[in-house]
């Protein structure tokens, strides 16, 4: 295929006449098929629209070239990126092009998929332009998890990171780094006291919950086409409004159909989709129809259309995204991370059973037998369960913001009660020790072969060895209730991360803050670090 400008017509030749081609070309692009111009041997197709053929022109075209260009650094596999990151610290290539395209526009919205370091990737933004004053919106199940990347990735000196678990924690006067949830952003005595101070720059993490543009939170931060946000008896201008420059993280900007886009289009760069309202914006991409059976029952009738043409305007002007299959070849499987949950008051009075068992972290790394005595039995048991409930609404803000699978092993049948129970609508199969060898083969079969079955919920003895094909339908693994010989994490992560994987494995590891998991699996990963720097770390890789 061909593209030609003249005059203001773009021009697309297609070799060989034929008609699915034609067709979808005409769906997805929006193209004209003339009549007059074609032959047997020849489909001329144009179009008016630049956005319609930009990723196929050429860029020594002299309108379409700089729109390619600007595709092309939105999936670039390299860039500069930034020297402005804490020693030993280095961003992979991709998020490097990443970063270089949202310096250039001045911020926008990291599209790169689910897993691929988009964290890390606004920090380093905010470090190259030098801003001291931070505004990181994020659901509530990560914000200790921000804090944590925060303060390892930051530049400043001493970076001070104020996060906010309680709305009556209010908003630090003089922090860099300001962490808040959604549901607090959209409190009017939260947006007051966001008012008092000047914003270098705002993140919002999963940004894709703010899809609805008539939710209470979309109002809150982002505001109406002027800008405000009012709500019963307040209006006030909306958080961003406090703000310099914005960064909007989603790998899922689309969960489900193209409309999902609108709000944040619109808020980066309305011009680019013609200042369109968000109904002419449906009517153009995502058409839908309320109809009535004979019935008499309503259902709703929707259909897509310019897919391509939507991609080409939301890389030329706001998006910068990577896919994992294009980037796997710069990262090093598996990636292990440790998660703090927060320590609320169930979590307290397990740190305080642990208190009570006076064990040498030592002792336990030497010892073989300590699983058997009861009181350590019971301390992780209380650990565990006082952990699932935030471990489950960790979980289900990824199940929703991604379409993968997730699997999860935990210890206790109590724990793994609680897993099942909380995400039961995500669909869940279990394995453990009750389970015969047929009753795991099924679960296994039905994780990996049924789309609606998104959990795999596994007892870490009966799951995390001898299992095979877990590594087929999933590549995110969650360790619960880690267990404190590491050895055996590192085999229920095998399960994963093993020959048929397609995808790096990344495991995430749930512990309370100074809790003895903490403090034995923190130096196991530490080890882990050290040897893959003795023995795989390439330079310049």
């Amino acid at each position: 295929m061909k593209v030609e400008e003249n005059g203001q017509n773009f021009i697309l030749r297609v070799p060989v006449l034929d008609k699915r081609t034609i067709a979808n070309l005409m769906a997805y692009r929006g193209l004209t098929f003339s009549t007059s111009a074609s032959s047997r041997h020849e489909a001329v197709l144009f179009t008016t629209n630049p956005y319609s053929l930009a990723d196929l022109a050429d860029v020594s075209l002299p309108v379409l070239g700089p729109y390619r260009q600007q595709i092309e650094k939105s999936r670039a596999l390299d860039g500069k990126g930034t020297r402005k990151l804490p020693p030993g610290v280095e961003l992979w290539e991709y998020q490097k092009a990443s970063l270089d395209y949202l310096l250039a526009r001045g911020g926008g919205i990291n599209g790169d998929q689910p897993g691929l370091g988009k964290t890390i990737t606004s920090i380093a933004y905010a470090n190259e332009r030098e801003a001291t004053r931070v505004l990181v919106i994020v659901p509530a199940s990560v914000r200790l998890q921000w804090e944590e990347q925060i303060k390892r990735f930051s530049t400043i000196p001493n970076v001070k990171v104020a996060c906010m678990l309680k709305v009556k924690d209010g908003i630090h006067p003089t922090a860099n780094y300001q962490i808040i949830s959604y549901d607090a952003a959209r409190n009017p005595a939260i947006i007051r006291a966001i008012s008092k101070y000047d914003w270098d720059l705002l993140v919002c993490d999963e940004a894709h919950k703010m899809k609805n543009i008539d939710a209470l939170t979309t109002r809150a931060i982002l505001g109406n086409s002027r800008g405000e946000y009012q709500h019963g008896d307040h209006k006030m201008k909306a958080i961003a409004g406090y703000c310099r420059e914005h960064l909007a993280l989603t790998g899922t900007l689309l969960l489900n159909r193209p409309s999902e886009a609108y709000v944040l289009f619109r808020f980066f760069d309305w011009e680019a989709i013609d200042f369109a309202s968000e109904e002419k914006f449906k009517e153009r991409y995502n058409r839908q129809a309320d109809l009535k059976t004979i019935e008499g029952k309503r259902f709703k009738l929707e259909s897509t259309s310019l897919e391509s043409e939507l991609q080409n305007r939301l890389r030329v002007n706001v998006m910068a995204r990577h896919e994992k299959k294009d980037v796997l070849t710069f990262m090093k499987p598996p990636r292990y991370a440790i998660v703090r949950c927060q320590d609320d008051g169930e979590v307290q009075g397990a740190l305080a059973a642990e208190g009570l068992l006076g064990i040498s972290i030592d002792e336990i790394q030497t010892t073989k037998d300590f699983e058997i005595l009861g009181h350590i039995a019971e301390a992780r048991r209380l650990m565990g369960v006082a952990l699932a409930p935030q471990i489950a609404e960790y979980a289900t803000d990824f199940l929703e913001g991604s379409d993968e699978k997730l699997v999860i092993f935990g210890w206790h049948l109590e724990v793994l009660d609680i897993f099942e129970s909380e995400l039961s609508r995500f669909g869940t199969v279990r394995v453990d020790g009750r389970k015969s060898p047929q009753a795991r083969a099924k679960a296994v079969d039905d994780f990996v072969n049924r789309a609606n079955v998104r959990v795999f919920i596994g007892n870490i003895q009966a799951a995390g060895t001898g299992l095979d094909g877990l590594q087929k339908a999933s590549s995110r693994c969650y360790l619960a209730e880690p267990d404190w010989v590491p050895a055996q994490n590192e085999q229920a992560v095998s399960r994963l991360d093993r020959f048929g994987q397609e995808n790096v494995v990344t495991a995430e590891i749930f512990v309370a803050p100074g809790s003895i998991s903490e403090k034995i699996l923190v130096r196991a990963l530490e080890k882990l670090n050290t040897i893959h720097k003795v023995l795989d770390h390439k330079e310049g890789k």
